[in-house]
């Protein structure tokens, strides 16, 4: 219920958003965090990742209540962002993956290396997540200027 139950009220939240499907990527990835990634509750995903095989009826279970319901969010925010010309086409189906991979990732450094991190090391999820939705809005790539001729690829 901690996790499956927010995804109505987020659909309900995003029939009425008024800002930019970007917008929406970044509310949906930092809302997510606040009420699901830094609470105990993100355990649960770390728990299904790790005993899913010996477990496949539970496993079966939190995809129905909880990778689906997500997955069809993250793909109604994509969708939106394409059909208003926002986003590039894409393939939605490995498109949620892009937007999945990192929240996936953060859970599981949660609850697992993170709190055993070094003194030194510094790893803030807010500061993760900022830079995730920006590669995930921008890429990795320097864009040509407009008019500019792209360099050559340096793929043979």
């Amino acid at each position: 219920e901690n996790i499956s139950g927010r995804f109505g009220e987020w659909n309900v939240e995003f029939d009425h958003f008024q800002g930019t499907s970007a917008d929406m990527l970044r509310y949906a990835v930092l809302a997510w965090w606040k009420h699901i990634g830094s609470t105990k509750a993100s355990g649960i995903t770390k728990l299904m990742f790790s005993e899913a095989q010996n477990f496949p009826e539970i496993a079966q279970f939190y995809q129905q209540e909880v990778i689906l319901p997500g997955r069809a969010l993250i793909r109604r925010i994509l969708q939106r962002g394409m059909e208003r010309g926002e986003f590039r086409q894409m393939d939605l189906e490995y498109g949620t993956y892009i937007v999945l991979a990192p929240m996936m990732f953060l859970m599981l450094w949660n609850n697992s290396m993170g709190p055993c991190s070094l003194p030194d090391e510094v790893f803030t999820p807010e500061q993760y997540i900022r830079t995730q939705i920006d590669n995930i809005l921008h890429g990795l790539c320097v864009r040509p200027a407009a008019g500019a001729t792209p360099p050559p690829s340096q793929n043979p």
